[in-house]
C-alpha cells in the first residue's frame, strides 16, 4: 500500500506550483519517505510481524499537493515552509528508526560503535 501511494503522490506533485522549477525535491521527499517505510518493511518480515500499510504522511503530502494546486494556501513561504516541515519529521522519524536499529544490533553483537582512546597509554 505505501508504494502504491508514492506513485499516487508522484502524479498529484507535477500539479504543484513548483514542479516545474524543482521536481527534484518532490522526488527525495518521496524518496526519503519510501526508504522510512522500505526499512520498516524490512523489519516486520524478518521478525514476522504485521507491517502497518497506512500511515499519516502520504495523506499529509497529498492534502499539501491539492492545498498547493488549487492554491488553497496562498503565500509560496507557507506552503513551502510546510513542505519543510513534513520532510524534516519524516527524516527525523527515519533518524530516530535508523538508530534505533543500529543500537540494538551492536548491543546484541557485542560490538561498541565509537571506539574512545584511553588519554593514559601504556609505554613499555
Amino acid at each position: 500500500m505505501p508504494y502504491i501511494q508514492v506513485y499516487v503522490l508522484i502524479f498529484l506533485a507535477t500539479y504543484s506550483r513548483f514542479y516545474d522549477t524543482a521536481p527534484l525535491l518532490f522526488y527525495a521527499g518521496l524518496g526519503l519517505f519510501q526508504t522510512y517505510v522500505a526499512g520498516l518493511l524490512n523489519i516486520a518480515s524478518t521478525a514476522q510481524i504485521s507491517f502497518p500499510y497506512i500511515y499519516w504522511e502520504p495523506v499529509v503530502y497529498a492534502g499539501l499537493l491539492i492545498a498547493d494546486a488549487t492554491r488553497f494556501i496562498a503565500s509560496d513561504f507557507t506552503i513551502i515552509s510546510l513542505y519543510a516541515l513534513l520532510a524534516l519529521v519524516v527524516f527525523v522519524k527515519y533518524s530516530l528508526f535508523m538508530h534505533a536499529m543500529i543500537t540494538q544490533l551492536t548491543k546484541y553483537l557485542g560490538i561498541r560503535l565509537l571506539r574512545v582512546k584511553d588519554k593514559t597509554t601504556k609505554k613499555n
